[in-house]
């Protein structure tokens, strides 16, 4: 990341990842001077919500998105992938107020349905030169757990 970027971003939690990876880093400003110092973030970091995407949701994100494919309508419907994976950053930015998420790599495994029950894993072994590394998941409670999207 820049010394430009992390300049811009006083007090605010900052993700850059590589292919694959997550990370996210503190920046702040130093009271003494200019440049930013890294607030070391903390060693195992497990992060857990559920969802259950609904269809009007689904709907207005078809609307603002102008996605017309007829999967996201009717008594099967789909999810669109990058609405699920939309739970990623809003985990993270939930418990790290402030944060920008700078890229993300996605695998879709299985559809998701409306109205189906998910679980979100995010885990994290800490940061490593100021950066935080997320694995990332959503599995179908009632499919056994079944995994649907990584990241």
């Amino acid at each position: 990341m820049s010394h430009r970027l992390a300049n811009a971003l006083s007090s605010r939690w900052h993700v850059a990842s590589n292919p694959c990876n997550h990370l996210l880093q503190r920046v702040e400003s130093s009271s003494a001077a200019s440049t930013p110092t890294t607030t070391t973030a903390p060693t195992t970091t497990n992060l857990a919500a559920t969802h259950v995407f609904t269809q009007p949701q689904v709907d207005a994100f078809c609307q603002l998105t102008n996605d017309t494919n007829p999967i996201h309508k009717g008594a099967n419907a789909i999810v669109p992938g990058i609405l699920s994976a939309s739970l990623f950053p809003s985990l993270i930015s939930s418990h790290f107020p402030g944060s920008i998420y700078a890229s993300q790599t996605l695998a879709f495994r299985q559809p998701i349905s409306v109205n189906e029950s998910l679980e979100v894993n995010l885990s994290s072994r800490g940061a490593r030169h100021g950066l935080m590394q997320f694995t990332c998941s959503i599995r179908k409670k009632d499919h056994a757990g079944a995994n649907a999207v990584d990241g």
